[in-house]
């Protein structure tokens, strides 16, 4: 029983410490001309300064990155007109945190149109969410991620663009190409 608990303190740990945001994406957490951001406990929400059009976009960050790391990108996809939704995930995994888009969509019947990203294990279960979800997501964009087979998205009509580097240590090249038989 103690080395059990020992085993779940240290992955809690674990879990609770992501890579950090740069100073940058630290930076791009302010509003501007262009962006309005707010922020709550685990949610920042960058809403564009112009009216937002009638679709939004909801991301999932990568396994134990912080949920700011990703501001400087996703700051300047709301300079583009988008309502953009960063996810806090339990423990930075967001394995923990799958339907988390659940409540920020129950929350903005307004929006007519929701694409769903994430990065690395975020996309992939972004992904997920996406295939068990197609009724609501009309669009999907991995970065450095793959749909799963448990997430196959192959017969579904929705949108996918995949953003990946060669360099990328996880998401090789070959893996994207190796799970893109799941995708539309």
């Amino acid at each position: 029983l103690i080395i059990l608990l020992v085993l779940v303190a240290a992955f809690v740990i674990w879990g609770s410490t992501p890579a950090r945001p740069t100073s940058a994406a630290l930076a791009a957490l302010q509003s501007d001309t262009q962006v309005r951001v707010t922020q709550d406990s685990s949610l920042i929400t960058f809403s564009p300064v112009s009216e937002p059009g009638d679709t939004a976009f909801i991301f999932y960050p990568g396994g134990r990155v912080d949920y700011r790391a990703y501001s400087g990108s996703l700051h300047q996809i709301s300079a583009g007109g988008f309502e953009v939704y960063s996810v806090e995930m339990p423990l930075s995994l967001a394995v923990f945190g799958i339907n988390k888009a659940d409540a920020i969509i129950r929350d903005h019947p307004e929006i007519e149109n929701w694409v769903i990203a994430g990065h690395s294990l975020g996309g992939a279960m972004a992904a997920a969410y996406a295939s068990n979800h197609s009724d609501t997501i009309s669009g999907l964009v991995l970065w450095a991620s793959y749909a799963t087979e448990s997430a196959d998205l192959s017969m579904k009509n929705m949108p996918v663009l995949s953003i990946s580097a060669s360099n990328d240590g996880l998401s090789t090249p070959a893996k994207i190409k190796e799970y893109s038989q799941f995708l539309p």
